[in-house]
């Protein structure tokens, strides 16, 4: 009767403490314009890496050593990316900002310390309950991989080399990172 007891009391000591917890990271409600709480960002950023299979942390870019991998992956990410993570991959763009969990500045360490392995199983695979997308049917393994070392380059990104990758993108005023990307209603598709 005593064990019963006891095990009674622990279940409702821990009923309790889940439920202050829950409160904890609702009290604010579910909106996507909070930053989330400093625990559930930690736990977001393992459980993502424990969605990635062991062998993919370990996954070497094949063009790693090529010096025009990163300009070609910079278009790429232009097409694909800078609507979300911004042109120079500081997430500060239009979409980026209003998505929850918050796109993160792929400049800094939180991105940057993923392996390469990493990253290009998160490009190809996406990331459940969060805005990022699988892209894997429409990027080639190889478009990843330059994709990976354009990522790479970005902490040290001039101004000049950006506008490199973006060549003729910039005509217009137009931008992926959040600019007026409607089509000139005087040119045929």
């Amino acid at each position: 009767m005593r064990f019963l007891r006891d095990v009674g009391i622990t279940l409702a000591i821990l009923a309790i403490l889940m439920a202050g917890v829950g409160y904890l990271l609702t009290r604010n409600g579910l909106s996507a314009r909070t930053d989330p709480p400093a625990i559930e960002a930690f736990m977001a950023r393992h459980v993502r890496r424990l969605s990635m299979p062991s062998n993919a942390s370990r996954a070497m870019s094949p063009v790693a050593r090529d010096p025009s991998a990163w300009t070609e992956g910079g278009r790429a990410f232009q097409e694909h990316c800078a609507v979300c993570h911004d042109e120079g991959g500081s997430g500060r763009s239009e979409v980026g900002q209003n998505l929850y969990p918050k796109v993160p500045d792929m400049r800094k360490a939180q991105t940057q310390e993923l392996t390469d392995g990493e990253l290009f199983f998160v490009i190809q695979n996406g990331i459940r309950y969060t805005g990022m997308p699988a892209w894997e049917r429409e990027l080639s393994a190889s478009d990843t991989w330059k994709m990976v070392s354009f990522i790479r380059r970005l902490p040290r990104l001039t101004p000049d080399e950006l506008e490199q990758v973006m060549g003729s993108d910039r005509t217009g005023g137009a931008s992926a990172g959040g600019g007026d990307s409607r089509r000139d209603p005087g040119k045929s598709e």
